[in-house]
């Protein structure tokens, strides 16, 4: 039986990428195919298990630094285990001259600290990686979206897009509402199984997800805030969300009972280039034409979802700033949208949602999580044997018939 740890990692250490490497090419290469067989397949911080798509991926950065940015910096050591904070200093240089963004350069770079650690050499990692570069601010990441990237915002038809992809490919419009619907990544929408996992109350999110995270996207629409006195989340006024329930039996009425939106005769790789030509071609879905992608559709879920439960315009469109409840509304509003979207805090919101402007008062967004903290996959709110709408387990919800005081 093949070794799926080792996919993709059993070749020629005399070429890489077609190019017949000199002799200590030859040398590096065998001692990073070496290392990523013995280590690839592990987490870097947890040890545990990561996907082929990652090890893939992080296997070709790391191939890559070593074998063309290594020399490309002037270094030519013979072997990964012989890496000294010179090479480290001279990568992060190079990397600055190629224009890399500061987010590849800190992936790239988590890569070597990994690996020095791995070695037992974390001394040779440099404590302010920023410092040998020619422009330190190069090394922030700015992840707070200080402009709408929403279909919105661009004014984009999106009825129109989604019919004039409907006319060439009827399937790649379904993936384009799922999206809408349900706040999907595009390798999410591709890999749903909409027979298997429609939960009735929520949809169950398990296949190509980030991390390898399960969620689910809860098929109700709500208001929430959080109790100061009891220090719970309290919803009312939930609705069924019709545009979801009508995208899942429309998901599952353009493919077979235990079967993905990949028709058979596709992978995966293929069927999402095919996907992205389709969407540019007949949707004119790209950054230069309208102004957009189909990734833009996540983010008017997730925006539409936070307004949604908080009651209040999103951080972009508004002109003053939040002050007592409404700061802890918003925050619940972010904090419940993290999860529909997979998201590991409610910080990564901050790149579709907009900055917080307002400072939250000590301990607020803590506790939030800690009452919408649940085992994975486990729904904000599913249907109970008798019918009724329950809490998912473990969180700390209470469910209204009536808006509390206050919100009449």
């Amino acid at each position: 039986m093949k070794d799926r740890h080792h996919e993709g990692l059993k070749t020629d250490p005399r070429y890489y990428q077609g190019k017949r490497l000199d002799r200590q090419g030859r040398s590096l290469n065998r001692s990073c195919l070496g290392y990523l067989a013995r280590h690839n397949w592990k987490h870097a911080k947890t040890g545990k298990p990561v996907s082929h798509d990652y090890q893939r991926e992080r296997a070709a950065r790391i191939l890559r630094t070593h074998l063309v940015d290594l020399r490309k910096a002037g270094y030519r050591p013979e072997s990964i285990e012989k890496s000294k904070p010179k090479h480290h200093a001279g990568l992060l240089r190079q990397w600055e001259r190629q224009g890399l963004s500061a987010g590849m350069m800190q992936k790239k770079y988590c890569d070597l600290v990994w690996i020095a650690r791995t070695l037992n050499k974390a001394d040779i990692c440099l404590a302010e990686p920023w410092s040998v570069l020619d422009d330190p601010e190069r090394w922030k990441v700015h992840t707070i979206a200080r402009e709408e990237k929403t279909p919105s915002a661009h004014g984009v038809d999106v009825r129109a897009a989604i019919l004039g992809i409907a006319e060439h490919s009827p399937l790649i419009a379904v993936i384009q509402v799922l999206k809408i619907g349900f706040g999907l990544r595009n390798k999410e929408a591709c890999m749903l199984h909409p027979h298997e996992d429609d939960r009735g109350t929520y949809l169950s999110v398990t296949r190509g997800t980030k991390g390898g995270r399960p969620r689910t996207v809860c098929y109700y629409d709500f208001e929430g805030r959080l109790d100061a006195e009891s220090r719970e989340i309290v919803l009312w006024n939930l609705q069924k969300n019709r545009l979801r329930l009508k995208v899942i039996e429309l998901a599952k009425s353009v493919v077979l009972p235990g079967h993905s939106m990949i028709p058979p005769h596709y992978t995966l790789a293929r069927f999402r280039r095919y996907e992205r030509y389709v969407t540019e071609r007949y949707g004119g879905l790209t950054r230069k034409n309208l102004g957009i992608t189909p990734h833009a559709f996540r983010h008017e879920f997730l925006c539409l979802r936070a307004e949604a439960i908080s009651g209040l315009i999103r951080p972009l469109r508004r002109a003053i700033k939040l002050s007592g409840e409404d700061i802890a509304r918003d925050r619940v509003g972010r904090q419940i949208a993290a999860i529909d979207a997979g998201h590991h805090d409610a910080y990564t919101t901050e790149a579709y949602y907009g900055p917080r402007a307002e400072r939250s008062p000590q301990g607020l967004v803590k506790t939030i999580a800690e009452c919408l903290t649940g085992p994975a996959g486990e729904p904000l709110i599913r249907r109970a044997p008798d019918g009724q709408l329950i809490p998912g387990e473990g969180r700390r919800v209470v469910l209204l018939d009536d808006p509390p005081e206050g919100e009449r």
